[in-house]
């Protein structure tokens, strides 16, 4: 063990730690001091640089790591990255690197003396000594579906131009595309600017406030722009007043990332190895008797499609969803359960 790198030694993956780069993790280190630490109570500090011997968590694989590391670093390039490199972990591999062959098998071990003090508990036991490599895989993919979603949101809303004329009509802007001027409900103050059909609003600081004439200043993108009203002449101008010399490389890595590409190919990894995850995914819940879970990866698929007007897709994936009801919560063929979780 040349490197003593914490969980990235723990568990194989210093390449993760090259790809990052002590700089940036240091700098997201001293990011994450002032806020609260994670469910799992550990911090990026002791993720990296605690000894190695002691950060390996208690039957988790890599993938399991991976969206533990997304959790701190959730750009998109750095997402894909470990997408791609999820692709050389299997099920037959999964605990050879690093110090993982070693504290797999202890941890096995451990199981089955707990198996010997609580023979009342034999199932739950089991189920921990199984590979997890398969239930950690869908979760894995829940992580890259979130994260996919809200780059293509991001991308959208970076492209948004919403620079020059609009008519301003009962807190309307029309132009080239539509807006509208928000006031916020008692007890909240202030209003906001919103562009509906992409859900999303940007705060307003009013600067010059007259009758008939009022300038506000808004955020999008790290970019300050001015909002100017004019409401006597029913005429509202949008300029831009600071640019962000950022932006245009972040949209650049978005648009180099072919979200679109990844996306179905992430879609068909998943459906191709649905029947091996649902199988791991009841082994796992077989302490847990009668209880479904809600497929949140199947239920995006399916949105998707849906929003696509892709109907024979929609039933498809429904389908395939529904094959496994002793293990997931139904997904509706004819149409879109609005309650579900």
């Amino acid at each position: 063990m040349n490197r003593n790198l914490g969980a990235f030694t723990c568990y194989g993956i210093e390449y993760v730690f090259d790809y990052l780069g002590e700089d940036k993790i240091k700098q997201r280190i001293e990011e994450l001091e002032k806020k609260p630490r994670g469910s799992i109570g550990l911090s990026l500090n002791e993720f990296t640089y605690r000894n190695a011997e002691n950060c390996y968590f208690s039957g988790k694989g890599v993938l399991w790591v991976f969206n533990l590391l997304i959790q701190w670093f959730n750009d998109i390039e750095f997402v894909i990255f470990l997408y791609q490199n999820s692709k050389k972990y299997k099920e037959d591999n999964y605990f050879d690197g690093g110090l993982l062959k070693k504290n797999w098998h202890e941890y096995v071990e451990l199981m089955n003396s707990m198996i010997k003090k609580n023979p009342d508990k034999t199932t739950y036991y089991e189920s921990n000594k199984l590979n997890p490599y398969w239930m950690e895989y869908h979760f894995f993919y829940m992580q890259l579906s979130k994260n996919i979603k809200r780059a293509f949101k991001k991308k959208k809303e970076m492209e948004l131009d919403l620079i020059g004329s609009y008519k301003f009509n009962k807190n309307t802007l029309t132009g080239k595309v539509l807006l509208e001027l928000k006031t916020r409900r008692k007890p909240l103050t202030g209003q906001y600017l919103m562009y509906r059909q992409g859900f999303v609003w940007y705060d307003l600081k009013p600067k010059e406030m007259q009758n008939n004439f009022s300038i506000f200043q808004f955020t999008k993108d790290k970019n300050l722009y001015n909002l100017i009203l004019e409401k006597d002449k029913l005429f509202a101008r949008i300029e831009l007043l600071k640019s962000n010399s950022n932006n245009e490389a972040s949209i650049s890595n978005l648009q180099d990332s072919n979200l679109d590409q990844l996306w179905h190919e992430v879609i068909a990894n998943y459906i191709e190895n649905f029947k091996v995850i649902s199988l791991r995914i009841k082994q796992d819940c077989l302490s847990y008797p009668n209880s479904l879970l809600s497929n949140g990866f199947t239920w995006d698929i399916h949105d998707y499609y849906e929003q696509q007007n892709n109907n024979a897709k929609v039933i498809e994936v429904a389908k395939l969803n529904n094959l496994y009801s002793d293990v997931w919560r139904e997904i509706p063929e004819d149409k879109k359960d609005e309650n579900v979780e």
